[in-house]
């Protein structure tokens, strides 16, 4: 950085003189500070990798620490736990219940299996087929169905009425899924 510096003021000063180009002033001063900013740039990343290591660190110091706090205090309440047990025996139904109580007093229950296995498995008779209607509807003619027309302006012809109400009589009561 040091013969950057001096490459860059010598340059200058020769072209206050005149004896060089403007553009190896200018290529020096560019390279100065290049150099400079890519320095800084590397002296901050190293401070913040320092940084960063040191609270780690300090992190899995305090991690050993407290478990070796946690440590220490379950060894204090066992420890009292155990000296209180010491001084006071258990009551007597204790002590009774857990010399009765042994490996080869327990005998095993024979279950039944569940009532769903001993039953047959049931399976649905298959549905009648559909019928199909008697009589099946016309399609209406060409020139009708090139004009839409509303319900309430069409008239109402006996026949049409007939025909509407025989296909209600002759349709099936819909069946549930099930039935």
């Amino acid at each position: 950085m040091a013969v950057l510096l001096l490459t860059t003021v010598v340059t200058w000063v020769f072209l206050a003189v005149g004896s060089v180009p403007v553009f190896i002033a200018i290529a020096s001063t560019l390279l100065l500070t290049a150099h400079a900013v890519a320095s800084r740039t590397a002296a901050v990343r190293s401070r913040e990798t320092l940084t960063m290591l040191g609270a780690h660190l300090y992190a899995a110091e305090m991690a050993r620490e407290h478990a070796e706090n946690r440590r220490r205090q379950a060894a204090r309440v066992r420890a009292r736990a155990e000296a209180e047990a010491a001084a006071k025996p258990p009551p007597e139904r204790v002590a009774r219940r857990a010399s009765a109580v042994s490996a080869d007093t327990w005998d095993p229950v024979p279950v039944p299996p569940p009532t769903y296995q001993l039953k047959p498995a049931v399976h649905r008779p298959a549905p009648p087929p559909l019928e199909e209607p008697a009589q099946k509807p016309q399609a209406p003619a060409a020139s009708e169905r090139e004009q839409p027309v509303s319900r309430g302006s069409m008239p109402r012809r006996a026949a049409d009425i007939e025909r509407i109400l025989e296909l209600d009589q002759n349709a099936e009561r819909p069946r549930a899924v099930n039935e």
